[in-house]
């Protein structure tokens, strides 16, 4: 058994080691086919590398020897002046000027129509407003005034006029015109004196009523000589309640005689004398 074991390591002493393979030489390898080539190819190839005179030769080749130019060459044209050119109008333009004019005459008449009535649906809508707020407006009247209070220690007359809105809105007094006349026996006048007063608007204001919440007190000397009748005529200018409506005018005269101690209501206007036969075309008026 050991003889054995012995003979199988002396067996693997002896077998030489495997030499490694060496990696192929790739320049030698390039070297020794070229040569090969040349061998082959005695003839050497020409180089390809084009030559700087190589573009002259090749323009001078392609440039055509005495050669007619091409009738199709582009030439520039000039214009000096453009043609006239000469359009003739149809009567299909004509009947068109005619129908354009007809619309402008159509439309000026429409909207002078529409104007018109506008116009109109504006008056009926004021005539309208008006029978509306008339009934319901503010109306003053005044109350006859009690006899005037004299004053001995002052020398003054007062008296009170009371007023009374009659209407069915509120009303509101903006100015009140005062004046006083007083007059001797037989109409001459001893004494005059008006003003116009402003009054704010809280303090004008009236509602509608029968009895009076507002009055316009007047004073005026006591101490004038002869004086029998004494005129106060007051105009009261108001807003009637409805902003549609222009502001009114109430206006009243009331004279108060010394030998009665009464008053009674005067009135102003124009004397128009019928008892002589006047010439109507001389005085038209």
């Amino acid at each position: 058994m050991r003889v054995v074991i012995f003979a199988v390591l002396l067996s693997v002493v002896q077998t030489a080691p495997p030499v490694p393979r060496q990696t192929p030489d790739n320049s030698n390898q390039r070297a020794y086919d070229g040569k090969k080539k040349a061998a082959q190819h005695p003839n050497p190839i020409a180089s390809t590398t084009p030559s700087q005179d190589a573009p002259k030769k090749a323009a001078s080749e392609q440039a055509p020897t005495n050669q007619p130019a091409s009738p199709n060459a582009e030439q520039p044209i000039r214009i000096r002046e453009l043609p006239s050119v000469s359009v003739t109008k149809d009567w299909m333009d004509k009947a068109t000027w005619i129908f354009g004019a007809i619309l402008v005459v159509v439309g000026i008449v429409g909207v002078r129509a529409a104007f018109k009535t506008l116009q109109a649906i504006e008056h009926q809508a004021e005539i309208m407003r008006g029978q509306l707020t008339v009934p319901y407006r503010a109306y003053l009247s005044v109350i006859e005034p009690e006899k005037p209070v004299a004053d001995r220690i002052k020398n003054i007359n007062r008296t009170k006029f009371p007023i009374v809105n009659t209407g069915h809105v509120r009303a509101r007094i903006t100015a009140i015109d005062v004046e006083v006349i007083v007059q001797a026996r037989g109409g001459k006048e001893l004494f005059r004196r008006s003003r116009i007063e402003t009054v704010k608007a809280k303090e004008g204001e009236i509602p509608p009523e029968k009895s009076s919440s507002y009055a316009v007190t007047v004073l005026w000397p006591s101490d004038i000589p002869n004086a029998e009748d004494t005129v106060i005529s007051i105009a009261i200018t108001y807003n009637t309640g409805f902003k549609e409506l222009k502001p009114d005018t109430f206006s009243f005269v009331r004279v108060f005689t010394t030998s009665t101690q009464d008053w009674s209501k005067g009135y102003w206007g124009a004397d128009i004398d019928l008892t002589q036969a006047q010439d109507d075309k001389k005085n038209p008026n």
